[in-house]
């Protein structure tokens, strides 16, 4: 090999000379493994900080006190806690507590009367748990749960031979629990659902919030707030025994038992937990094992799954909970007019009913007078607002459709994007049971003949148009975040029996976006689906046999993650390297030596 050489002096028994280049990329190796191991040290070796509830008091729910506290220990944490308001701690050389203001642990150990300061934490199904361990450690630690510094005294159980410290008598920690509620199976099984929200929204999903010692008590106390509010379908069966590992078992929920369908298979409300460590929703044992203070998500989704494993399918995150329902505020309502401006706000709370509104009657341009008739989110549905919302009017628009004979027929609709197709009119292009085109402002949606003979004898409105982000599932929001997304809809109907739909989009590649990346997904049951689509002259059309919402996406290059996934790929690729280089070089030094 040409170029520059040195001696080594590194590989003793072999006098030779070792090219420079492969020499250096052994050091380099070494010196990427070694940064590599020392940048992970430096990341675990940061103690974690913590943060939780501390009380102090007699036990009881009027003479019980609560403060704040964080630390890397239990001991930094509890006396941040009580320090930090105006109370003092002292703790004895085991990490015990030795004083709390002016009590103090009194007697010892074997003495009958022994009346220590215990430290209890909060456990659902176990309550107040006296920690023997020692606050100096960590291993009790979790960030948002609850400790309670309490005097107690020595106790002789002679049921179970053993001597025990009995806890604070009445007093449990309250905290705040979400829910976020999905209906996959029994979307309109019977009144009690059907009062709920609208179809759409039950299929989407929502959020409520309750408080509790527990997430089972949480839960309940979120139904009883629906149902004290006027929402009657939270009606619900629970299981609430304190200590009983199924405590948080829904028996019952919206009028809907559990439903066996076969030996593996169950129609029910499944529970599952949020694993903050992962972002992901976990099938989850019963609402009781959990305390809302220190994880205080919970997804109950109706669905048929297996008896032991389901997955949280299209659930939503944590971070899509609405400001309104986690602040309390209201909510900003907004009815546009025919021409597309705001013509009027109204403030309500979440999950509050929209106030009444109408509009004036308007004149099209070919003169016809199209009658205001409501709104695209109708009063009497079960609607409720749950979040910031711009409401579109509807006009009934008669049109006269004329026997076509099984040719396709068009119905221009783009003059505005609030015309709703009179109920007489669907029900003439629906006996004249030919293909029709649907023209809006935003594309057009084609039904073939099958599918017009699905529309049901009442008005439809028909929408293309843009949708945020947010009515996406939690996980596909994440995974498609910088897609635009479409409402595609006729009228509210999802399906179409087995009809076809054409559709065609106005839209634009937006600039730096290569088309031949392009990808469309459709969002069924929280899911998306791929669908095979074209693009040609600012037009993006596909085939589908349902509707809801669609996604444009682009294929995307991977992407760093950085931190120390990326650290530990360097490390991957540097200890590679350094197998390689090594063994080059062995072999090098081998065929070198068979030489002398």
């Amino acid at each position: 090999m040409a170029g520059v050489v040195m001696s080594s002096s590194l590989i003793r028994g072999f006098d030779i000379k070792i090219p420079h280049v492969l020499f250096l990329g052994v050091a380099l190796t070494v010196c990427v493994l070694v940064f590599s191991t020392v940048s992970i040290a430096d990341e675990s070796d940061a103690a974690e900080s913590y943060q939780a509830k501390v009380f102090i008091g007699d036990g009881t729910v009027n003479g019980t006190i609560g403060f704040t506290g964080t630390g890397t220990t239990l001991k930094e944490l509890l006396t941040d806690a009580i320090t930090s308001n105006g109370h003092t701690i002292e703790f004895k050389s085991n990490g015990s507590v030795l004083r709390l203001d002016d009590l103090e642990t009194t007697g010892k150990p074997s003495d009958s009367d022994y009346s220590p300061l215990c430290i209890y934490k909060w456990v659902p199904l176990n309550g107040w748990v006296n920690i023997l361990a020692n606050a100096e450690g960590n291993t009790t630690l979790e960030n948002g749960t609850s400790y309670y510094i309490y005097k107690s005294h020595k106790w002789n159980n002679f049921d179970t031979g053993l001597v025990e410290y009995p806890g604070p008598k009445t007093f449990e920690p309250i905290s705040t629990g979400y829910f976020y509620i999905k209906m996959i199976e029994d979307v309109n099984a019977n009144d009690y659902v059907k009062s709920i929200l609208t179809e759409e929204q039950r299929r989407v999903g929502f959020w409520i919030t309750g408080e509790g010692s527990d997430m089972a008590e949480a839960f309940y106390d979120a139904c009883k707030k629906m149902r004290d509010s006027g929402n009657s379908g939270f009606e619900l069966v629970m299981n609430l025994t304190d200590g009983d590992t199924m405590k948080g078992w829904l028996g019952s929920f919206m009028g809907m038992d559990n439903v066996q369908i076969d030996e593996k298979r169950w129609d029910y409300w499944c529970q599952f937990d949020w694993d903050s460590s992962r972002s992901e929703w976990h099938y989850a044992d019963c609402l009781g094992h959990y305390d809302p203070g220190v994880m205080p998500y919970s997804c109950i989704i109706r669905q048929i799954t297996l008896d032991e494993s389901a997955d949280a399918i299209g659930a939503q995150y944590p971070s899509d909970i609405p400001a309104a329902l986690k602040n309390g505020t209201d909510l900003t309502i907004s009815y546009l007019g025919f021409d597309g401006t705001v013509a009027h706000t109204e403030t309500v709370p979440y999950f509050g009913s929209l106030p009444a509104f109408s509009l004036d009657d308007v004149t099209l341009s070919n003169g016809d007078t199209v009658e205001f008739i409501g709104w695209n989110v109708s009063a009497g549905t079960g609607f409720r607002a749950l979040s910031d919302m711009r409401i579109r009017p509807l006009f009934d628009y008669d049109v006269v459709i004329e026997p076509s004979s099984g040719s396709q027929v068009t119905v221009d609709l783009t003059e505005s994007d609030y015309l709703a197709l009179s109920s007489s009119t669907i029900t003439a292009i629906r006996t004249n049971a030919s293909p029709v085109e649907f023209k809006v402002k935003g594309g057009s949606i084609t039904l073939d003949g099958s599918a017009v003979s699905t529309l049901e004898d009442r008005s439809y409105a028909v929408t293309i148009a843009s949708a945020p982000l947010s009515v996406l599932p939690g996980e596909v929001a994440e995974e498609l975040k910088d897609s635009a997304v479409f409402e595609i809809s006729l009228g509210g109907q999802h399906t179409f029996g087995e009809g076809k739909l054409k559709v065609s989009v106005n839209y634009t590649v937006p600039e730096g976006r290569d088309v031949s990346k392009l990808q469309v997904y459709h969002i069924v049951d929280g899911k998306k689906v791929p669908v095979q689509s074209s693009y040609s002259n600012g037009k993006l059309s596909f085939d589908v046999d349902s509707l809801s919402y669609f996604v444009v996406s682009y294929d995307a290059e991977p992407e760093n993650n950085g931190g120390q996934s990326s650290v530990l790929m360097y490390v991957a690729i540097g200890a590679v390297a350094a197998i390689s280089a090594i063994g080059a070089v062995f072999l090098f030094l081998r065929k070198n030596r068979s030489r002398i």
